[in-house]
């Protein structure tokens, strides 16, 4: 039998061997780099969802009290001093009625913040978050937590705050919602390590930034303007004029207009 010369068959594999290079060049060219395939093209609803740009807000002009006539004031015993008639300076720029707190003038964060009580500014009763949301549903809402905050974990933290935010815009999303930063501390009968009090506290405000990009909603860097160059609560917000607070974390009439005159300067538009 006649058997096939050895260089004929070399050469039919060196073809058939060109033909898949081409083949492989054409299928690279058709499918450019980075295109994402049909397994992997988001429609299983896995895709991350879009970067949200800078949430923070920056500088403006004074948009005065008109402006801070419409916000309604969450939060803690700071917040609920926004009203009080003992800070001379601040008297009159933020009514009762703005103010969401809950009994005794104060509300800590916690993941039955949804349940906790929250004092209806109208009448004085027992309310909740959902309920005053729906009843209200303020244009503006400046949520900000306080000093007791430092103690939760992380992960309760990050949750705890998620729900908040997301209670609010649940039950009435056409509000504007702001974080405000968690303001600074300094030393004082209780806070006795303000370094570390305060270590703690840039670590949830990066959290609650987070938390403002994620959700996107607003954050307020108030903080910034109360430190001083150690990082502290500036000592004359806190022991001169109103109440003299000793406490080292509650603002006196001076460090709350500084908060006021901060949130009209970075206003929501």
């Amino acid at each position: 039998m006649f058997k096939e010369p050895i260089y004929k068959k070399l050469t039919a594999v060196v073809a058939a061997l060109a033909l898949l290079c081409l083949i492989l060049t054409v299928v690279l060219i058709a499918v450019p780099a980075g295109e994402p395939s049909a397994a992997n093209n988001g429609s299983d609803g896995n895709e991350a969802p879009p970067k949200v740009g800078n949430v923070t807000l920056g500088k403006t002009d004074d948009m005065g009290q008109s402006y801070l006539d419409k916000i309604v004031f969450l939060g803690d015993s700071n917040t609920a001093h926004l009203s009080s008639k003992h800070y001379t300076k601040i008297e009159g720029m933020v009514d009762d009625s703005q103010i969401w707190t809950g009994d005794g003038d104060t509300l800590a964060l916690s993941m039955s913040i949804d349940r906790t009580t929250i004092i209806d500014p109208e009448d004085g009763s027992a309310s909740s978050l959902p309920e005053l949301a729906t009843k209200y549903k303020p244009e503006y809402l400046v949520i900000t937590v306080g000093y007791n905050s430092r103690n939760m974990e992380d992960e309760g933290f990050i949750r705890s705050y998620k729900k908040m935010v997301n209670t609010v815009k649940e039950n009435s999303p056409s509000t504007k919602i702001i974080l405000q930063s968690i303001f600074p501390v300094l030393k004082g009968d209780n806070v006795p390590d303000a370094d570390v009090a305060n270590a703690r506290l840039d670590t949830l405000n990066g959290y609650i930034l987070d938390i403002a990009e994620e959700l996107d909603v607003k954050y307020l860097d108030t903080q910034s303007v109360l430190k001083d160059e150690n990082g502290h609560l500036k000592a004359g917000y806190s022991k001169s004029g109103g109440f003299n607070h000793s406490d080292g974390y509650h603002l006196n009439d001076v460090g709350l207009l500084a908060v006021l005159n901060y949130i009209k300067t970075h206003a929501y538009k």
